[in-house]
């Protein structure tokens, strides 16, 4: 469908339901995807629901972006509609409350406990990201009931969350007598792949980036100076930008040295260097740790 906005989103669907064809769940998927704001979910809901369409194939799809939404909002809820969902039925309505809640954050609560009975990894995710926005000291207690108490493992998205909130927290909380960032480095280590053939998680760029920085924050130098023969042992092929986030977190000594290896290799022997990555130049590693300096 090409680049999608919300507002292209919003216009394509209206032409769809014109049609009166029943709309697949894999379309509504993607429509739904580039949906930043409560109101304009409802304008799609309201579309879908001037059409004789067939629910089944679409409210499974707008369900996790609703409550994804509700933890994002950040509108007043007397400025939001009291449009009722399928899953809204039963609910009372209180005047200057949300759907009876006192906050978008409740209500999306309320839903994930209460309207998901079978909670995916991914809806798992959905509601650690959204935790982790409105009370990020909850994360971890959430994180330990919903995945590791079921011996469930993680995807991207929830070891991104653990990640980016064991940074924030530091050494200010104990989870189960470990620091946050002790059990985020635990977790992301027991279940990213060893090496390319091993069952387990392949990180994005963004997760790289990361573990990387939590990493750095906590001087867990020994633990960084490992990740470029991971990488090597994945095949991954780090882009230039987490290359310098890598290269930033090594002491500067160590940097400087790889820095000028590659260098005097490309400049001298005209050969790739190995591994053949996208190394960034002196100038741009400086660039970046003047404008990430604490």
């Amino acid at each position: 469908m090409g680049l999608l906005d919300e507002k292209r989103s919003l216009i394509i669907l209206a032409k769809i339901v014109d049609t009166g064809i029943i709309i697949p769940k894999d379309i509504v998927t993607e429509l739904l995807h580039p949906v930043h704001d409560l109101l304009m979910l409802e304008e799609m809901y309201k579309l879908l629901t001037n059409r004789k369409t067939n629910k089944k194939n679409w409210t499974s799809s707008l369900l996790p972006k609703y409550i994804s939404l509700l933890y994002r909002n950040n509108h007043d809820v007397m400025r939001l509609p009291q449009t009722v969902f399928p899953w809204d039925h039963g609910i009372q309505n209180q005047q200057g409350k949300y759907k009876g809640f006192d906050s978008t954050v409740e209500y999306a609560r309320y839903l994930y406990w209460n309207h998901v009975p079978t909670k995916s990894i991914y809806y798992v995710g959905l509601m650690l990201e959204g935790e982790a926005k409105a009370n990020h000291k909850n994360v971890f207690s959430l994180y330990k009931s919903e995945l590791l108490d079921k011996n469930l493992s993680p995807n991207i998205q929830c070891l991104g969350v653990l990640l980016q909130v064991a940074t924030k927290l530091g050494t200010t909380q104990v989870w189960n007598g470990l620091t946050p960032p002790q059990v985020a480095i635990n977790q992301f280590q027991t279940h990213v792949k060893a090496d390319a053939s091993a069952f387990g998680i392949m990180p994005d760029d963004l997760l790289w980036k990361k573990y990387i920085e939590l990493l750095s924050k906590y001087q867990y130098i020994s633990e960084v100076s490992k990740i470029m023969k991971w990488w090597e042992d994945l095949k991954y092929n780090p882009p230039k930008d987490v290359l310098v986030v890598l290269l930033s977190a090594l002491p500067e000594e160590y940097a400087k040295r790889h820095i000028e290896h590659i260098s005097k290799l490309k400049r001298e022997t005209k050969t790739v260097a190995k591994p053949n990555w996208e190394w960034p130049t002196y100038e741009e590693y400086e660039d970046y740790k003047s404008r990430n300096r604490v």
